[in-house]
């Protein structure tokens, strides 16, 4: 049955023949007598449609039957397959008609048109297409129909983009034809069901039709499995037979997780090269295959003859951040095959002088440590062989031995180990030592002691690193304070070093901070860092200290941050399981506990002290002005006014210690009851002991300068010293400490000598007000706990009951919870596994933190 060339104009959107699409295939025929079924199909071969109009609610088609004779009908969609149809005639039988013929007119337009349109462009974005007569060429007429006995049959084939569906007439004489021809080839009337079920199968399964090659394509890779595991079966119940190809077959056994490989080999010196290959199973991939699908895959991709397989996200991020790493010449440090140690998700294969060089840096051999005096600890011995090692393999350490270990001697030494074994003068870079201004006379006096051959040098202002010296007038080593690194930044560029050493390598754990950028400048060939508290606040401490010491070792920064604070905690823990795994070899950490058994005891104990009268009033009077207009919005509070909080945090600590603090309020004798409790303990202590040296820490030198006048009255025989920030000369309160004869009090600012100095001679240890950061208080505490020890060291901490102190008191829990759990595990002491819990809580120290 043919049809008049007439073709009539279409207005319709991507969306409405999506919704059209579905009601046609239905048996909507069913729905109409036999008497409508037939006039319906003479309307629609006689040409006699002049319009159809394809909304998403209904269809309008207008008929022209002569130059006078015109109608139209409505047909709305009803459940079940039904319509409802109106026409504008009035005649219902004529208004039946034309929906007939207009229904077989969407059916012809949905073959002609059969791509998924609606797929391609979002309700939003649609436009009303429109084909009038003239606009596309209208198919030739169609000469034959399919016998009755013709079979339609449908193949799907593979390529290496996805699968192709074509679709055949199959004669019983043996001929084909495809069955989507737009000549003279093409289908009549009488075989639309068979076609129009094929096209929503396809269409529903995500294929698209190529109207000029009249095959369909899924190019979607993803849904290949789910097509030939599950939609497939649901095809093969359809009329339609449909046939795989060996190419499709080969893809129906689901999809490979795709194993990638790394092959390192040297590159010369401590450089080496990566080559990243693929495989699914035992068989290898072809690198011209493998090269395009690592650089730019993601997901699921089709390797001929194999089968789908599949770049996990891990592994595409993996490959991701390596590539943009890498130089032009695809050359690496070393060290950076670490970064792959521990994912699971890539698989590392070093060549044997690689794998020869892996063994010898996990397990240093007994390197030369003569250079050690003799009284050196065996710890400390093993701890210069261990820097050696770093050094002689390319690589570079954090040395995170607790405080008072002698990180000091052991840098030292291997210092001393590179200066004598240095054999190229060309090569004779000084080494440069970076400490906080207050350290520097350590380092001086240790070196002097220890390697007096070894010359120093001060970088003060202005004096860059002797550029304008000759070889002879060089320094051993370069000294230099953080401050003055940050204001030597520029010269940084023009010099190089042997060695560069971070001492208190903390006070870089701003990423942002100016010094912290100076620092990371440092051309060095060896880089260290030594710190006794690695792990201050949260893990993007070592990020940053990783950051100096070895870049491109850890993940970048915002993605290590977002694997920081992910909640989830089974990835948490493999987070921290990875992150051990590749910083276990770069990091050296030795606790008292561990390594110095004959050290006595230490016993901490909490003070806790009461408000008296004067400082409960003053404490809430604070307290409830501070806190107007901020229950209605701390997180806005804390957002824009940041500075009115902690200094609200602030005026209530001072409180605790002492009203007179407070600026505004005047210090009178007894108004502090951590006054009375301090001077009731000094007093107990001395009673035992005579001649009792003790150590008093505070963060409020104000405190400090009060304090002092009222001890002294109280205990008149006792020797008083005291070393804060303006103290100039620091090693000399520190030496007539050390050497007084008879009993002393020591009243230390927290900032000023919490590191740096050794005060031994003394055994008991009060800290009297507590800081938000538990490393800086074991800081302090670890210049009287520390080798040449011989008597247990009390420790107390006076703590106001009920006040913001108990909070802080909290949240150093936490905090040294997270501490132990990560760095102490370099050791090997405790399970990684326990940092979850603390490092879950890292939420709580936002609104409080320390002055990074």
């Amino acid at each position: 049955m043919s049809k008049s060339l007439r073709t009539p104009k279409r207005i319709y959107s991507g969306t409405a023949l999506e919704l059209w699409f579905r009601q046609v295939q239905n048996d909507w025929e069913s729905h109409f007598g036999a008497d409508s079924l037939a006039a319906g199909r003479a309307i629609y071969k006689a040409g006699n449609i002049d319009e159809l109009e394809l909304n998403r609610e209904d269809a309008i088609i207008h008929c022209q039957f002569d130059r006078k004779n015109t109608a139209y009908a409505i047909i709305q969609p009803l459940e079940n397959g039904r319509f409802d149809v109106r026409g504008s005639s009035g005649d219902n039988a004529l208004s039946q008609q034309i929906a007939v013929a207009g229904l077989y007119e969407i059916e012809e337009l949905l073959m002609e048109s059969l791509a998924p349109v609606a797929a391609e462009k979002s309700p939003a974005e649609e436009s009303p297409e429109t084909q009038t007569p003239g606009e596309q060429a209208p198919a030739d007429p169609i000469e034959t129909e399919p016998a009755a006995s013709d079979q339609l049959k449908a193949t799907i084939d593979a390529n290496e983009r996805g699968l192709l569906l074509t679709a055949e007439w199959h004669a019983a004489d043996g001929t084909v034809r495809p069955a989507f021809a737009r000549h003279k080839d093409a289908t009549g009337l009488n075989a639309r069901e068979q076609l129009v079920r094929l096209t929503g199968l396809a269409h529903g399964a995500g294929f698209r039709f190529h109207r000029k090659e009249g095959f369909f394509t899924l190019y979607d890779v993803e849904r290949i499995p789910a097509f030939l595991s599950h939609t497939l079966k649901r095809w093969h119940k359809t009329t339609v037979p449909i046939a795989l190809t060996a190419n499709a077959k080969a893809l129906c056994d689901g999809v490979h997780d795709l194993e990638i490989v790394g092959q390192a080999e040297s590159a010369g010196g401590d450089s080496i090269r990566l080559q990243w290959r693929a495989r699914i199973g035992n068989q290898w991939l072809p690198d011209a295959l493998v090269a395009p699908l690592l650089r730019h895959g993601r997901g699921a991709f089709i390797v001929p003859g194999s089968g789908i397989a599949r770049i996990r996200p891990e592994q595409s991020e993996v490959l991701r951040e390596w590539r943009e790493r890498a130089g032009t010449d695809n050359r690496f440090d070393r060290y950076r095959l670490f970064a792959l140690d521990g994912l699971h998700c890539i698989r590392l294969d070093l060549n044997q002088e690689l794998q020869s060089w892996r063994e010898r840096l996990l397990n240093p051999s007994e390197a030369e440590t003569a250079v050690l005096p003799k009284s050196a600890r065996g710890y400390q011995r093993e701890g210069v062989r261990w820097l050696i090692n770093l050094r002689e393999r390319g690589c570079h350490g954090l040395l995170a031995d607790e405080m008072g270990l002698g990180k000091t001697l052991q840098s030292l030494a291997m210092v001393a180990h590179a200066r004598a074994t240095v054999s190229d003068k060309e090569d004779n870079a000084p080494v440069l030592i970076v400490c906080p201004a207050s350290v520097l006379p350590v380092w001086e006096a240790e070196t002097l002691r220890w390697y007096p051959h070894l010359k120093t040098r001060r970088v003060v202002s202005n004096s860059g690193f002797g550029e304008t010296d000759n070889a002879a007038e060089q320094p051993d080593i370069w000294l230099a304070s953080y401050t003055q690194l940050r204001r030597h930044r520029h010269a940084l560029e023009k010099q190089t070093f042997d060695i560069a050493i971070l001492d208190e390598a903390q006070n870089i754990k701003n990423p942002e901070a100016k010094v912290t950028q100076a620092c990371c400048a440092i051309r060095a060939r060896s880089r260290y860092a030594l710190t006794g508290t690695p792990l201050e606040n949260r893990l993007r401490d070592l990020w940053t200290l990783f950051r100096f010491l070895m870049p491109g070792l850890l993940p970048p920064r915002h993605r290590f941050e977002a694997m920081e604070q992910n909640e989830e905690p089974e990835a948490r823990m493999a987070f921290l399981r990875t992150l051990r795994r590749q910083l276990a070899p770069f990091v050296l950490r030795r606790t008292k506990e561990d390594v110095l058994k004959d050290l006595p005891k230490k016993l901490e104990m909490p003070l806790y002290c009461p408000l008296l009268e004067v400082q409960q009033q003053l404490y809430t009077r604070l307290l409830e002005e501070g806190l107007q207009g901020i229950d209605d919005n701390p997180e806005a509070v804390l957002r824009e006014q940041p500075m009115h909080l902690f200094a609200l945090l602030t005026r209530l600590r001072q409180v605790c210690c002492d009203p007179g603090l407070v600026p505004g309020h005047e210090s009178i004798a007894g108004q502090s009851g951590k006054t009375r409790i301090l001077i009731d303990k000094i007093g107990e202590a001395l009673e035992s002991d005579k001649n009792r040296k003790i150590v008093i820490f505070s963060q409020f030198v104000g405190w400090l300068q009060k304090l002092k006048p009222q001890l002294r009255r109280q205990f008149p025989k006792v020797a008083f010293f005291e070393l804060t920030g303006s103290t100039r000369e620091r090693a000399e309160p520190v030496e007539h400490f050390q050497q007084s004869e008879g009993p002393a009090v020591f009243l230390i600012s927290l900032k000023a000598g919490g590191t740096g100095i050794t005060l031994h001679a003394a055994d008991y240890v009060f800290l009297l007000d507590p800081w938000w950061n538990p490393a800086v208080e074991q800081q302090a505490i670890d210049r009287v706990h520390r080798l040449g020890q011989n008597r247990p060291v009390f420790v107390y901490r006076l703590v106001t009951k009920g006040t913001i102190e108990e909070r802080i008191q909290q949240l150093q829990s936490h905090k040294k919870g997270l501490s132990e759990a990560t760095t102490d595990q370099f050791g090997g002491l405790r399970s990684l596994v326990d940092a979850l819990d603390s490092f879950g809580k890292l939420a709580l120290f936002n609104g409080t933190r320390e002055d990074d």
